[in-house]
């Protein structure tokens, strides 16, 4: 199991935006897409640094499962 405190902060960081946007649309559980939007949202993160979230969005706009989120999803600040 993965112990949150041997996290780096980013990575909590988007743990627990994962957890803000799993839980804003009435999900129970953190899935791979809530941490994808996390990810994709931080500014300074990695995905930023490699110009992620531009590719991701043109990537994801294939996506069925993607298609049905709301918009808002990838709004995590």
């Amino acid at each position: 199991m993965l112990r949150f405190e041997k996290m780096t902060v980013k990575a909590q960081e988007a743990v627990e935006a994962a957890q803000e946007v799993a839980a804003r649309h009435e999900n129970q559980q953190i899935e791979p897409v809530h941490l994808l939007a996390a990810l994709v949202a931080q500014a300074d993160g990695v995905a930023a640094a490699k110009g992620c979230p531009r590719k991701l969005r043109a990537r994801l706009a294939g996506c069925q499962r993607c298609k049905a989120l709301p918009s808002s999803t990838w709004d995590v600040r």
